[in-house]
């Protein structure tokens, strides 16, 4: 309850902000509402980039992770299946092949580093998981994959 407050919230002063100091006549107030787009800020405010909704006392959701030690493929297809954007793969293969180069096959160096970026990503809502699921496939992809 208190996140959709919150999110609600956002969006009341998104409103306030976007209409300004309007004088308060019924006129002038419609023309500046007829100019906002009401429906994008409450979808920013309140879903922001990626939202999942489960309503009931049942949820389940379920992501296997199936990453072969050493196997930059089936790391890549898991982190693709999990919502890993194309851009966050390619960073992750670079610090990977960084990592190597220099002797470092665990979640150290650029790896560690990487996975702390994206950790961050998750918490601010800029990935399509969430940071408790983006926590737990991140490190077991990244875990499997290093042995």
């Amino acid at each position: 309850m208190t996140q959709v407050r919150s999110r609600l919230l956002d969006f009341v002063l998104e409103l306030k902000d976007s209409l300004g100091d309007v004088p308060l006549t019924e006129e002038t107030l419609k023309k500046e509402v007829a100019k906002i787009d009401a429906t994008s800020l409450f979808q920013q405010a309140v879903f922001g980039g990626t939202t999942n909704i489960f309503v009931g006392n049942q949820n389940l959701q379920q992501l296997q992770i199936n990453v072969k030690e050493g196997d930059i493929n089936t790391l890549t297809q898991s982190l693709t299946a999990a919502g890993i954007e194309a851009e966050d793969i390619k960073a992750l293969k670079a610090a990977i092949t960084e990592d190597e180069k220099s002797g470092k096959a665990s979640l150290e160096g650029q790896t560690g580093s990487w996975l702390m970026r994206m950790l961050a990503k998750a918490g601010k809502g800029g990935l399509k998981i969430g940071s408790e699921v983006a926590s737990k496939v991140l490190v077991e992809a990244l875990t499997k994959y290093i042995g």
